[in-house]
C-alpha cells in the first residue's frame, strides 16, 4: 500500500482503518505474522505486521484502537497508553494482485489513523492466543528501525511514515 495525500484520493474508495504501533519500555515495537499469511509470502520472503483494523465510518478510531489491541493481542486498557495519533490519516492502495479480493472488491485500500501506544507492564500480559479470531500465530518485539523492512513490500512506506511520525517519542520512551 502507498501512502498517498487525502486530497489525491476519494475516502469512499478507501476502507476506513486504524493502525497501532505498540511499544515496550526498550522502545521496541510489537509486530505478529498474520494467521491468513502463513510462513512466508508467495515470493519467499517473510512478512511482519502491527496491529491494524478496519473499523466503521462512525466508529471512535481510538476505541477502535483499542478494541483491536484486546481482540488480538489480549490487552486491556490497564495494559496500555496511548500517547499520540498520527496528524492525518494514510491512505494506502493495494497492489495489483490483490485488487477486487478483499472487502469484495468495494475499496482500493485502506485509509488509517495510526497510534502509538505503550504497553504498560511487562510482556506476559501479550497473548495473541486471547481471542479464537486472532489475526497473528507468532509475535515479536523489534527495533522501530527494522518495521518498515519487515514489511511487506505493499506497506513499507507507510510504516515509514509512521516510524518517522513517531520516531522521536519512540527515542523517548527508549530514555526513560
Amino acid at each position: 500500500m502507498t501512502p498517498a495525500s487525502s486530497n489525491d484520493r476519494n475516502p469512499d474508495d478507501y476502507r476506513p482503518g486504524v493502525g497501532i504501533m505498540l511499544v515496550n519500555m526498550h522502545g521496541d515495537a510489537f509486530v505478529g505474522k498474520r494467521i491468513d499469511e502463513p510462513e512466508a509470502s508467495s515470493d519467499g520472503a517473510d512478512w511482519w505486521q502491527m496491529p491494524q483494523r478496519g473499523i466503521d465510518e462512525r466508529a471512535d478510531p481510538k476505541s477502535a484502537a483499542m478494541r483491536e489491541l484486546n481482540e488480538e493481542i489480549g490487552l486491556r486498557s490497564q495494559d496500555v497508553h496511548i500517547v499520540l495519533q498520527h496528524s492525518k490519516e494514510l491512505y494506502c492502495d493495494l497492489p495489483a494482485p490483490l485488487e477486487g479480493d478483499p472487502w469484495n472488491g468495494r475499496y482500493k485500500g485502506q485509509r488509517q489513523i495510526w497510534f502509538l501506544a505503550t504497553l504498560l507492564g511487562s510482556d506476559h500480559v501479550v497473548n495473541i492466543n486471547a481471542d479464537n479470531g486472532s489475526g497473528f500465530y507468532e509475535w515479536k518485539w523489534v527495533s522501530a528501525a527494522k518495521l518498515e523492512h519487515l514489511a511487506a513490500p505493499f506497506k513499507q512506506s507507510t510504516y515509514r511514515s509512521v516510524t518517522n511520525a513517531f520516531g522521536h517519542f519512540v527515542g523517548m520512551i527508549e530514555e526513560h
